[in-house]
């Protein structure tokens, strides 16, 4: 996400179920005024391992900050076209997060014998203090492109679509034309199909960093790369 170094503000007050904004602070939402409103509206939701909290294909109406552990994204492609990511993975014994807080079903775990095969292809982990769920509310038609599965126990804040709208969605929306506008620009990327390339979207995450950050250190072990936008 971008953050500058007033981004992250500390949340004292109550929010999403009484949690207060424990884990909040890294997420960075371009100011602490919109962060503590994200924490007031929130919804706080204990998720057991193998939950599956989105499905792809289905509709959503929130998006998640996780406050602990982490969880993993999977993508199933079932048609040829490289633009279409929100062909369902149809299961009714198998309800998700999103369906149980839009309709009230009960949270059921996928079986230990069920192999996570079965979601799609693995994209990757996201850990604590991050948020997922953002580009279905980005769209009109609000559809997953993506099942997310808790990996362990996870802490989630449920942020509903509207104050999404409401507070984020400009920031949001500037966030993605510049993740999508320098995978364009950028040589190594600009020929990858539709599909790879909304996939990159999804796993960048920008900063802004002022003189004397320390970006990498020597002897660290290895987490990524890093493209320098200006």
């Amino acid at each position: 996400m971008v953050r500058d170094d007033d981004d992250a503000a500390d949340i004292d007050e109550g929010g999403g179920g009484g949690r207060g904004g424990r884990g909040v602070r890294s997420v960075g939402y371009g100011g602490g005024a919109i962060t503590r409103s994200i924490v007031r509206e929130s919804i706080y939701i204990s998720v057991p391992k193998r939950v599956v909290i989105t499905q792809q294909g289905e509709r959503g109406d929130c998006f998640y900050i996780i406050i602990s552990g982490a969880v993993s994204v999977y993508q199933q492609k079932t048609l040829d076209t490289d633009d279409d990511l929100g062909s369902p993975v149809s299961d009714d014994s198998m309800q998700s997060l999103d369906s149980h807080i839009s309709k009230g079903y009960e949270i059921k775990q996928y079986p230990p014998s069920l192999h996570s095969s079965y979601f799609g292809n693995f994209i990757s982990n996201i850990d604590g203090g991050k948020a997922f769920g953002e580009l279905a509310l980005m769209s009109k038609d609000c559809i997953r492109t993506a099942t997310i599965v808790a990996v362990d126990g996870v802490e989630l804040l449920a942020v509903r679509r509207q104050v999404y709208l409401d507070c984020l969605l400009d920031h949001q929306t500037q966030e993605l034309h510049t993740k999508r506008s320098f995978i364009e620009k950028y040589r190594l990327f600009r020929d990858w199909p539709v599909r790879q390339k909304t996939n990159l979207a999804m796993a960048l995450h920008l900063y802004k960093l002022t003189t004397g950050n320390c970006i990498v250190s020597q002897g660290e072990p290895f987490n990524g790369l890093h493209f320098l936008i200006k």
